[in-house]
């Protein structure tokens, strides 16, 4: 090999500059050592004196600076060449935008082409969205609100906001066995869920139905202005009959009141309830406890078989029996009686009376004075009105 060197007498001769033709090491082979005290490799460039960077300079201005074995190696490109800006050890810095699959980078990084990272990606500053990803025109971005309803309205400092400024945002679970989960808390505890097959779940798992709510209680409000709740049946784009539920109407004095619902604007109210406790039924303005407009009908008289009349499921009850002893069961205070003898033979009535289903809490029975024998092929009718632990009997015979 042939080399050239320069040398300085002021460091024992060491050689600052050394040019080398290694023609051993094949054609073409050339190296360049400055401040080296080793002899380069093929097509090296090696700048080695008392441990100092490299500066590569313009116009008297550091444009690279590659940092010494003490300073860890980094690279600093640009303004960040110059003074005592150092890289971190093995990493590069960069005071401009650094652009890779394209010659006029619009940002500090900007790619084009497809890329991979692996690892955790960090994104910081002071400013929303930190993040952005474009698809054209059009953008997706997510963002860290620095303070109260910074990038949105809505947020709090330290809120993460994802948004779709162009169009819808979509959220998808696409495989067959995919739910989307919303969870809040310190654990991640699941509150709501769209399943697979589009019900939703509030509290719950595994709903059974479009909405299913699981949970202490839950409310359904509107505004004041516009105070009203539809729940109907709705078939493609028409809407069907359903229920038309109102509450807190007239300064509140009435707490519900619900309408048969035939579309929109057509509500008929057929029950409202006030606040003072009146129930009305076919009425807005019920006058009592209970105010019905139109026909009021009970149960179906119960024909009864034996000695034991039950007015657990209806007021009127009656037999086709003659008179003998009756046990009347389950009347309550307040409530009003009628049982219809229909044997044709006359015979005499006696009576016993409990509150309860069987004779543990008993009435104190009171007939009328004027009772007698029923006359024979006519019915009798009793009617019977509790108060407290009383019975009172009243009857009409020969009917």
């Amino acid at each position: 090999s042939t080399q050239v060197k320069f040398a300085s007498t002021a460091t024992n001769n060491e050689a600052r500059l050394t040019l080398i033709s290694n023609e051993s090491a094949g054609a073409n082979s050339s190296n360049i050592a400055i401040g080296a005290t080793s002899t380069p490799t093929r097509y090296s460039f090696l700048l080695n004196y008392q441990d100092t960077p490299m500066m590569l300079q313009t116009q008297n201005t550091s444009r690279i600076r590659i940092g010494s074995g003490t300073e860890g190696g980094g690279i600093s490109i640009g303004s960040y060449a110059s003074g005592n800006n150092l890289a971190p050890s093995g990493g590069m810095i960069v005071s401009g935008n650094v652009g890779i699959g394209t010659t006029s980078p619009a940002a500090k990084l900007d790619v084009v082409g497809s890329g991979a990272f692996v690892g955790q990606v960090s994104v910081a500053g002071s400013v929303s969205p930190s993040f952005a990803v474009y698809g054209g025109s059009y953008s997706g971005t997510f963002g860290v609100a620095t303070a109260p309803a910074a990038y949105s309205d809505l947020s709090a400092a330290g809120d993460a906001i994802l948004r779709a400024p162009n169009n819808n945002l979509i959220l998808t679970a696409r495989n067959n066995g995919g739910n989307i989960l919303f969870a809040t808390g310190g654990a991640d505890t699941e509150k709501m869920r769209v399943s697979t097959n589009g019900n939703v779940g509030i509290g719950t798992t595994s709903p059974i139905a479009a909405l299913q709510v699981l949970g202490n209680g839950y409310a359904l409000e509107s505004s004041p202005t516009n105070y009203a709740s539809v729940i109907s049946n709705y078939s493609g784009s028409t809407e069907m009959n359903g229920l038309y539920v109102k509450a807190g109407m007239a300064g509140n004095s009435v707490i519900a009141q619900f309408s048969a619902y035939a579309g929109p604007g057509n509500a008929t109210p057929r029950l409202t309830v006030k606040s003072a406790g009146g129930v009305g039924i076919n009425t807005t303005a019920p006058r009592a406890a209970l105010d019905v407009n139109g026909v009021l009908l009970m149960a179906d008289p119960a024909l009864t078989s034996t000695s034991s009349v039950d007015f657990s499921t209806g007021n009127i009850r009656y037999t086709a029996n003659d008179c003998g002893a009756f046990n009347m069961f389950s009347m309550k205070s307040g409530g009003s009686y009628s049982f219809v003898v229909q044997g044709t033979n006359s015979a005499t009535c006696s009576f016993n009376a409990y509150s309860s289903a069987d004779t543990s809490v008993p009435l104190t029975v009171h007939m009328p004075s004027d009772h007698a024998a029923t006359v024979a092929g006519k019915h009798t009718m009793y009617t019977i009105l509790v108060v407290g632990t009383h019975a009172y009997l009243t009857w009409a015979p020969g009917l």
